[in-house]
């Protein structure tokens, strides 16, 4: 059973998680998600493995996938971009992906005190 836990939308960005109901050999949470900018879905998958130390429904674990989300080619190494469709490539290299990033380095800074 697959269980929508939140909608996160700001600067026209949605994502939405949700519980698939799994832990992985650790104990974690294994979440679905599925990524919008605007109308176009970038990411959609089933492997996000959440922080035992955030709630499956809270900010701080919205925030992490979108920081993972955000990934530019200059953070990691290019392997990290092996799957990558030729659409995600080039959202990945636009500035909308920079702007995610912003976002994301703003929440961070401001509930990282």
């Amino acid at each position: 059973m697959v269980e929508l836990l939140k909608t996160w939308r700001k600067a026209r960005f949605t994502l939405r998680l949700y519980d698939l109901h799994k832990t992985d050999s650790m104990g974690k949470s294994i979440l679905g998600y599925e990524f919008k900018d605007g109308r176009r879905v970038i990411f959609k998958g089933d492997d996000f493995h959440c922080s035992p130390m955030y709630s499956i429904d809270g900010l701080d674990t919205i925030y992490c996938l979108l920081g993972f989300l955000s990934v530019g080619k200059h953070d990691t190494d290019s392997e990290y971009f092996a799957e990558y469709t030729p659409e995600q490539i080039a959202w990945r290299d636009s500035q909308r992906r920079e702007d995610l990033s912003i976002l994301v380095w703003e929440w961070e800074e401001r509930h990282s005190r």
